[in-house]
């Protein structure tokens, strides 16, 4: 009997199929790719690529698109960031200075000779509600990340970005260097996607962004509290004047349904364990760009930023508890 059963199996795997398939694309076109979060920050990065049939060569010069972008109706001066010319924004992106406030309406609209134009329009949300930011240490180095705020509906969502400031000093040479870090850790990684919306890394300048429904925090002493689980590093003195200190700030964000669920898309289809051998797509489904693909979303957001050295500053950040 176990002869047989090892006969059976080395045969299955002997056996072979072919599946003959063409690359040929037929009449697709070529569509436009734009992501854009207005309210986020002072300075809105608008990302524009183009996406060609498999097999086409040719090129699409990007800073030639024609970006229509209005605020409450109002049209509002487009630049191009050539190359790094600003190296706090995207390569080769478009990008609008105007600050925005709760309750714009953004329109959208991008043309470019050769390719269809596509067109989007979003609404900035309100800010979190007296928001909060607790750290409580446990044993070792894994510490209990806690955010709170105020909002009782069932239809908003939220998200998450957390930061580590490093502070190397010396004051018997008189210099100090701060560098922040973005920390991307917080679940282990869910090969069943149970729960496929708690982590991901936002497209946005490559920041690591976590974000939820608002009726899936729990809620304490009338606030919504979501807890993280985060590495921690512990302050180094190197002698009486001299040493590094480290400390963390939250940064928390309401954002539009739309921005939610692109995010939430394109996280399902990156954590699927399948995406590492080819058997799934790994790109977002979810848009609402007309005529083209990727998404239009608002955000606002609140930072608790304190120090733990110095209150002199009000860029510093939390002290751990």
């Amino acid at each position: 009997m176990k002869r047989f059963i090892y006969i059976f199996f080395t045969l299955m795997l002997m056996a072979s199929c072919e599946t003959p398939f063409s690359l040929d694309p037929g009449n697709v076109e070529p569509k436009i790719y734009a992501f854009c979060v207005p309210g986020a920050e002072d300075t809105t990065s608008i990302i524009i690529e183009i996406a060609r049939p498999v097999g086409s060569s040719k090129e699409y010069d990007r800073s030639k698109a024609v970006v229509d972008f209005r605020i409450n109706g109002e049209i509002q001066e487009v630049f191009f960031n050539k190359g790094y010319e600003h190296k706090n924004l995207p390569k080769d992106c478009f990008y609008v200075t105007r600050k925005m406030f709760p309750g714009d309406k953004v329109s959208l609209e991008v043309s470019l000779e050769g390719v269809r134009s596509v067109s989007s329009s979003t609404i900035v949300p309100d800010y979190p509600q007296e928001t909060g930011f607790v750290i409580k240490r446990k044993e070792g180095r894994r510490s209990d990340f806690i955010v709170s705020y105020a909002d009782d509906s069932d239809d908003t969502y939220y998200a998450a970005v957390f930061y580590q400031k490093r502070r190397e000093y010396n004051e018997s040479n008189d210099y100090e260097y701060i560098f922040y870090d973005v920390k991307f850790s917080g679940y282990e990684f869910d090969p069943f996607m149970s729960s496929p919306e708690l982590v991901m890394n936002t497209m946005n300048n490559g920041n690591g962004l976590y974000f939820w429904k608002n009726s899936d925090a729990r809620e304490k002493d009338g606030k919504k509290v979501v807890t993280f689980s985060e590495y921690i590093t512990d302050d180094v003195k190197y002698g009486e004047h001299s040493g590094t200190d480290y400390s963390y700030e939250a940064r928390i964000y309401r954002m539009t349904e739309e921005l939610y669920n692109y995010y939430y898309s394109e996280n399902v289809a990156g954590e699927n364990y399948f995406n590492d051998f080819g058997m799934s797509r790994n790109n977002p489904v979810y848009t609402n760009i007309a005529g083209g693909f990727g998404i239009l979303g608002g955000m606002a957001s609140r930072s608790h930023v304190f120090d733990t050295t110095s209150q002199e500053d009000d860029r510093y950040l939390p002290e751990v508890q």
